[in-house]
């Protein structure tokens, strides 16, 4: 009868031999991995794992190294930690824990539930997500997505279940657009939906561009010192009674909207000289 060979063994999970000859064999059977000395230390042989450019199954907590991608298989939830850049194709229900900035994700799947759990992490600028339900942090983690194609049927921020296609829990705001002091005003529509101008000159022509096609669009315009000018609204808005307002030497507020990519604006002064 052939003679039993048995490695060196732990049954205990994160456990690594302390010592050994070069040549010599361990296997930590909970973890399924191999360790043996390659003569200055004890170093896994059945591959690396723990670098930023690997995924790290973390079954049963035991993560040993420092992977900036861990996934559970247990829970399955991802971490993805220092900058990576990530593509996740075709993922069933699942969580990510966002916890380093420029992450960029690319998810597709028609019937699953994805939610993003970040510590003021930003997602970054190619995010394609094709999913029935997201969710975007909750009660105590932050998350800013910069999507240039963002399709799912609806997005709750700081919600589980949304009722409408955007259903937002909380305050929101609004990022001002300045643009510079000018008697030639161009209000790209492409950059936001709040701006800052100031006229200068006798004359000032004020001017909408790169309005969204397919879908309703608004914006409000803060017009400083526009009494001071004779304005010439370039794109013609319609004006309450036919009659473009006329502006004060102070601060005017006011709100436009489009509702087929800018062939026709509506427009309203709804503050005059605020000071």
């Amino acid at each position: 009868m052939p003679n039993l060979i048995q490695l060196k063994r732990s049954t205990t999970g994160g456990n690594v031999p302390s010592s050994g000859s070069p040549g010599e064999l361990a296997v930590n059977l909970i973890d399924r991995k191999i360790y043996s000395n390659n003569g200055s230390s004890i170093v896994p042989i059945n591959g690396a794992y723990g670098s930023t450019t690997q995924v790290q199954f973390n079954d049963g907590g035991y993560a040993n190294g420092s992977a900036g991608l861990t996934f559970s298989k247990s829970s399955n939830n991802l971490t993805i930690a220092n900058g990576l850049i990530v593509s996740l194709i075709s993922m069933g229900n699942s969580t990510v824990n966002v916890v380093a900035n420029s992450i960029t994700y690319i998810v597709q799947d028609a019937s699953a539930s994805l939610t993003i759990n970040s510590t003021a992490a930003a997602v970054g600028a190619n995010v394609l997500l094709n999913t029935t339900n997201l969710r975007i942090g909750n009660s105590t983690v932050n998350a800013i997505i910069n999507s240039t194609a963002l399709t799912v049927n609806a997005i709750g921020i700081q919600n589980t279940s949304p009722a409408v296609g955007l259903q937002v829990w909380g305050n929101y705001g609004i990022k001002p657009t300045t643009i510079s002091t000018s008697n030639n005003i161009n209000i790209n529509c492409a950059v936001g939906n709040y701006f800052f101008a100031t006229c200068n000159g006798s004359v000032a022509n004020i001017y909408f561009t790169s309005a969204p096609t397919s879908m309703a669009y608004s914006f409000v315009l803060r017009l400083a010192n526009g009494g001071t000018n004779t304005i010439s609204w370039a794109n013609t808005p319609k004006w309450p009674s036919a009659t473009a307002p006329t502006c004060s030497t102070n601060t005017d507020i006011l709100v436009f909207f489009t509702e087929d990519g800018g062939s026709t604006w509506r427009g309203n002064r709804v503050q005059t000289d605020t000071r």
